[in-house]
């Protein structure tokens, strides 16, 4: 049976790791239209079916559902925005499924040197007639092209005698300087070290993956735990809508909230010192792409649902029961 899956995002990759009652030889392959692999589990059995929302880099989620009964074969697919590069890692009865987000960057031809265009102009002896107009003067240049940058007719065209007339000769053209070529290399997301001034006055700072998207970052204003009657319920308010995913860890046990475009001022730990819940630790987890991440401990496994409302997200754990390898309750 299929036990676990947690998903784990980088600045550089995502990796989803898969975890089963027993030893599992997985099968991965590729999908196009829409972009997508997928990873069947033979022998393996679930029930029911799960979606787990990503939108880390080009990976926009993860689906888990019961392919064919019999024999037992479970499905596991990475929606993709377009093809990235992946590695399929078994190792007994887990399997990592590694997705390198890096942006592809195009192959280029190796760049040539630039070439400039030669132009023999023919001498003519000068003769008493009237000079051609100044637009018939210039020699056009054939067109060069060299990766983004083509040297067309900016060339001037060289120096020619200047025939006896009353009129002056038009004046050669100043010879343009060589073109550059500028290459923008993608930027690489550090993490910033001290509270920035923004950052100690309350205001919403806004990173360059933000920017390109035209977004403003969300803060975290407050988390609270409340003990229910057979429940641990932890609220997260916001100032902007909540996008979540949930995922679970073992060894030690502990469920993970990412919340995706949100930013808080300073990591907060609170202890709860329950049987079941030890405490909730809540700190950023990456800058760019933007995410907050939200860690309870647990004492053992259990059953827990997410609940999404406007600027606030409620985390209900069922206390009451014990469920190994538990599962977010949809």
């Amino acid at each position: 049976m299929l036990r676990n899956i947690t998903i784990l995002r980088g600045q550089t990759s995502v990796e989803v790791h898969i975890q089963a009652s027993d030893r599992v030889k997985p099968k991965a392959l590729v999908l196009s239209a829409p972009d997508r692999i997928v990873v069947d589990l033979a022998g393996v059995g679930y029930d029911g079916s799960r979606h787990f929302p990503v939108n880390t880099g080009d990976v926009e989620g993860v689906r888990v559902a019961l392919f064919r009964a019999s024999p037992p074969v479970t499905r596991v697919v990475v929606d993709l925005a377009r093809p990235h590069d992946y590695h399929l890692l078994p190792a007994g009865s887990t399997v990592i499924l590694a997705i390198d987000t890096r942006p592809k960057l195009a192959i280029a031809a190796k760049p040539a040197q630039a070439k400039v265009a030669v132009v023999t102009s023919h001498i003519v002896a000068p003769v008493a007639v009237a000079p051609p107009p100044a637009s018939e003067a210039k020699l056009q240049s054939a067109p060069v092209t060299s990766g983004a940058n083509m040297l067309a007719s900016g060339a001037s065209a060289p120096e020619a005698q200047t025939p006896p007339s009353p009129q002056p000769a038009p004046e050669p053209a100043t010879q343009p300087a060589a073109p550059t070529v500028s290459t923008t290399l993608p930027q690489v997301a550090t993490v910033p070290a001290p509270m920035s001034a923004a950052q100690s006055s309350g205001e919403e700072e806004t990173t360059s993956h933000q920017a390109a998207k035209g977004q403003k970052p969300g803060v975290v204003r407050s988390v609270t735990v409340a003990r229910e009657k057979d429940a641990i319920a932890i609220h997260i308010e916001a100032s902007k809508p909540l996008r979540a995913s949930a995922s679970t860890l073992s060894n030690p046990e502990r469920i993970i909230i990412d919340l995706a475009d949100v930013r808080l001022h300073h990591p907060w730990r609170i202890p709860v010192r329950g049987t079941d819940v030890h405490a909730v630790n809540v700190s950023l987890f990456l800058v760019n792409p933007l995410v907050t991440r939200v860690v309870v401990d647990l004492a053992r496994p259990h059953p827990y649902h997410v609940q999404a409302s406007g600027n606030s997200l409620t985390v209900r754990i069922d206390t009451g029961t014990e469920t190994a390898g538990s599962q977010p309750v949809p």
